[in-house]
């Protein structure tokens, strides 16, 4: 059943069981529908006014309220959320959206360094004993819309470091460092000759960022042979946040 109507009303006390079609305003007090959009069951080309609407999906061009509120006690965004004003609702955040997750058990695509090495025979990462000391190691990931970025990851110090430092740069810019000073004692978990420095440091880092583009690399400052003391790069994580 379709109901055409080329003038404004106000709806109330009406129960419609087909399609419902207006060229123009209508106002009531509530409104229900399991589908609100262009070509559902509910169609108006002009404006919708009501006290209450719920519905179960809705698509519109532009939607004005109050209030937002959720019978379930949380509402979901998927997407990007993109405010055109400076709002003053700070509460109103998106989550952090994982962009990219390199374990480097299988793929390790972008890298500017490919050699992969293992301690155990299972866990592998780039980098380690022989392979990287003095240079860097990185990729440019690409992102979508954000203001904040989020980076962590799990580096290793293997051999005997003596207090040289390793660092993750984001764009250029050292965004975190950690000095390693050299252990007489303990494991030798990648079967070197001395027992490594530091085993599995945690990265956790978050920058203000709105590139849609973004180069994160691993160093460090040591000046020896990479057969002698080294670092390795693994678990790296990216995620980007829309914060007001």
């Amino acid at each position: 059943m379709f109901i055409f109507l080329l003038i404004p009303f106000a709806l109330a006390g009406t129960t419609i069981n087909g399609d419902f079609d207006v060229h123009g305003i209508v106002s009531c007090s509530s409104i229900q529908s399991e589908s609100l959009e262009t070509d559902g069951d509910i169609s108006i080309s002009s404006s919708l006014k009501a006290n209450e609407l719920h519905s179960t999906y809705m698509t519109a061009e532009k939607i004005y309220v109050d209030t937002i509120t959720s019978g379930t006690g949380s509402i979901t965004i998927e997407g990007d959320l993109l405010f055109s004003t400076q709002s003053s609702s700070s509460f109103l955040e998106t989550s952090w959206s994982l962009k990219e997750h390199n374990t480097f058990q299988n793929s390790h695509e972008g890298w500017s360094h490919l050699d992969r090495h293992s301690c155990d025979g299972i866990n592998h990462f780039l980098g380690g004993k022989c392979e990287l000391a003095e240079q860097e190691l990185g990729k440019t990931f690409n992102i979508s819309r954000h203001n904040l970025l989020r980076v962590t990851a799990t580096l290793h110090m293997l051999g005997p470091w003596n207090g040289e430092s390793a660092y993750m740069k984001i764009d250029g810019n050292i965004v975190w460092s950690q000095s390693g000073l050299s252990h007489h004692s303990g494991l030798k978990i990648c079967g070197q000759e001395f027992p490594d420095t530091r085993y599995g440091i945690h990265i956790d880092v978050t920058v203000p960022h709105i590139s849609e583009s973004a180069e994160v690399k691993f160093g460090s400052t040591l000046k020896s042979e990479p057969c002698l003391a080294s670092f390795a790069v693994d678990d790296v994580m990216i995620y980007s946040r829309i914060k007001l």
